[in-house]
């Protein structure tokens, strides 16, 4: 689960089912879902996104940023690409892709304060992406990142 700024929405991802036969439980798709805590908004923004999409809502809650299974049926064991999508679920745009290897192969990621960048562990090393530009600095290359605060 994540919280908007503003404390109206959280976002989280969904088990749902496959089709008709299949339970919840059984299904292997999960959806990036938003809901408010009072039960008057819920909707599905993305389908398919796997069970390690780990959404987090931008700091002006405007968007949100999560991970999208490069093989969604399969997301326990999936890499995972970094994708952005406006809070009404418009403007849905994959901000990083790696090219070099099949993806990220943890869920870690956080945006930065003022959401014009967002920090993730990529092979255990802590990358930086600038929004604007679509440039990554890679920061450390010991291998030994497992999770990110930016203060």
């Amino acid at each position: 689960l994540s919280w908007s700024p503003d404390g109206e929405l959280l976002s989280a991802v969904i088990h749902v089912g496959s089709n008709v036969a299949e339970t919840h439980e059984e299904s292997p798709v999960f959806d990036l879902a938003i809901v408010s805590p009072a039960g008057t908004v819920s909707a599905t923004l993305a389908t398919e996104v796997g069970m390690w999409a780990t959404p987090q809502f931008s700091p002006n809650g405007g968007r949100l940023l999560f991970g999208r299974a490069t093989v969604p049926y399969q997301s326990a064991t999936s890499s995972y690409e970094l994708v952005t999508i406006d809070r009404d679920g418009s403007n849905r745009t994959t901000v990083y892709a790696p090219q070099s290897h099949a993806g990220l192969d943890l869920p870690e990621w956080v945006w930065s304060p003022d959401g014009n960048q967002i920090a993730f562990i990529e092979l255990g090393d802590i990358s930086v992406l600038d929004l604007s530009t679509g440039a990554v600095h890679t920061l450390t290359n010991e291998g030994g990142g497992v999770a990110l605060r930016w203060r």
